[in-house]
């Protein structure tokens, strides 16, 4: 049966079509694959039509035709946009999907992407992550971890949210643009349309990334609003796509942790800056970080340094500039 990547982002969008059997179409996908309705019908109907009718007595396959031929033409159509604004997009079963994701069976089955994919394959990518209301203390200490990742050619992988994320990719293309070192990927929780992008105060931003050599990686199709559990799958591919980790700061929850367990899960070594006293006015924010910082060194693992060059020690062999 000839099945196209574009069939089964369609199919993805309909209710009642499972990740498993998505799975096995991806592993049968091909690039030569005719795409047409017909094709489309005749992967996905019999699948559609076994989980609608189980236990349901009979069903009304008028309906459900019109549905899959809706879900069909509303795909292509947003396809069609999304080459329009130079947003692409490939399967999992591709030799351009970023080999760190495959490392979890939970990978995304596809990928849609704005800029340099390459820079996934090709450089090495550390995951630099943290609240969306960082200390004084803690930005600066980000800056200069940047700065240093930069120099040395890194990848600077984020999430594009306010606060840590932000500063991440705001100094990573500030590098670039000084020096033609370095550069950044913000993997999002949303489409990578200007309409979709979250939060929209950093659409801009998001548009430097790409003309800076960078890289905008999302697993939803453009039109998709961020939604919480799309933030956290976001923060587990930050982790899974990098070959460091370095929570900037955090609280004791939040999105961080997400990506930290998905780094103890891999082996992926995390390195979190020691502030200090911090320099937030706020007692309880202050507190916070603290218990932040210590969940992170004893149940993640997290190795904590105190300036640059003792982070540019502690890299693992093969990582290190």
């Amino acid at each position: 049966m000839a099945i196209s990547i574009e069939h089964v982002i369609a199919a993805s969008s309909i209710k009642g079509v499972g990740r498993q059997f998505l799975l096995r179409c991806i592993d049968d996908c091909s690039d030569a694959s005719e795409i047409n309705y017909e094709n489309f019908v005749a992967f996905v109907a019999p699948e559609k039509h076994k989980r609608i009718c189980r236990g349901a007595g009979s069903c009304n396959q008028e309906i459900e035709m019109k549905e899959l031929k809706k879900a069909y033409d509303h795909t292509l159509k947003l396809l069609e946009r999304s080459a329009d604004e130079k947003i692409f997009y490939i399967g999992s079963n591709s030799s351009k999907y970023p080999r760190r994701l495959r490392r979890c069976k939970d990978h995304p089955l596809f990928l849609f992407y704005r800029g340099n994919l390459e820079i996934c394959d090709t450089m090495r990518c550390a995951a630099v992550i943290g609240t969306r209301q960082p200390s004084g203390d803690a930005l600066k200490a980000e800056k200069k971890i940047c700065d240093y990742l930069a120099e040395y050619g890194w990848n600077i992988v984020s999430g594009l949210a306010f606060g840590c994320d932000e500063t991440a990719h705001r100094t990573a293309v500030e590098y670039w643009k000084n020096t033609g070192k370095g550069t950044t990927t913000a993997i999002l929780a949303d489409g990578l349309d200007a309409g979709s992008i979250y939060p929209k105060e950093n659409a801009e931003l998001a548009d430097e990334i790409v003309d800076c050599g960078g890289l905008l990686l999302s697993e939803y199709i453009i039109g998709t609003s961020c939604r919480p559990y799309y933030l956290t799958e976001r923060d587990k591919w930050q982790a899974q796509l990098s070959d460091i980790v370095i929570p900037v700061q955090t609280g004791v929850a939040g999105g961080t942790f997400h990506a930290l367990t998905r780094a103890a899960e891999l082996d992926i070594p995390s390195f979190i800056p020691y502030l200090g006293e911090y320099d937030s006015p706020d007692c309880e924010q202050i507190d916070l970080c603290r218990k932040g910082m210590m969940k992170a060194v004893k149940k993640y693992k997290c190795l904590p340094f105190r300036t640059v060059l003792e982070f540019d020690r502690m890299l693992k062999p093969g990582c290190s500039a």
